[in-house]
């Protein structure tokens, strides 16, 4: 009897800790958690429930792309050079995208994006920029507080 309760308190144990661990890791799990992309475009809130990831290892290219339920508004950017978790600085290596027009930095310190988490499928991170558009330098772009959660899994 007594090791019927030992073995039924040992499978117990394990099951517990099984979905405890399990759901510490739902986070990272494309399957289970949700995507997103949001930030304040110009003071605006933009947000995206679902964003997207493409990672290519032969040019080192990571692209996040998040677009808003109307279909009208989208942010996307690449980091070319990408390297895994870490801060990148706005150069001339980023290019966002918003509504139908490419951003780029007009020179300096233009802000950054900061990769958090990278398991090769979820990405994860924050960015703030002030970009001006390719085709116009007075149409500027101010994104703050910005942040996603990006899966290559559809």
């Amino acid at each position: 009897m007594k090791t019927k309760s030992i073995l039924f308190l040992t499978l117990f144990a394990f099951a517990f800790l099984t979905l405890a661990c399990n759901k510490d890791n739902d986070e990272d799990n494309p399957g289970t958690g949700d995507t997103y992309m949001k930030a304040k475009v110009n003071g605006t809130n933009f947000e995206a429930k679902k964003a997207v990831a493409g990672y290519s290892s032969t040019q080192k290219i990571l692209t996040i792309v998040g677009l808003d339920e109307d279909g009208q508004n989208a942010l996307e950017f690449q980091i070319t050079n990408y390297t895994g978790t870490g801060k990148y600085d706005i150069d001339e290596n980023i290019v966002l995208q918003w509504q139908h027009g490419a951003y780029i930095n007009p020179g300096g310190n233009a802000g950054f994006i900061n990769v958090t988490a990278d398991n090769g499928t979820i990405f994860k991170g924050t960015f703030e920029c002030h970009l001006v558009s390719v085709l116009n330098p007075d149409d500027k772009l101010e994104i703050t507080q910005g942040e996603f959660r990006a899966s290559t899994k559809l």
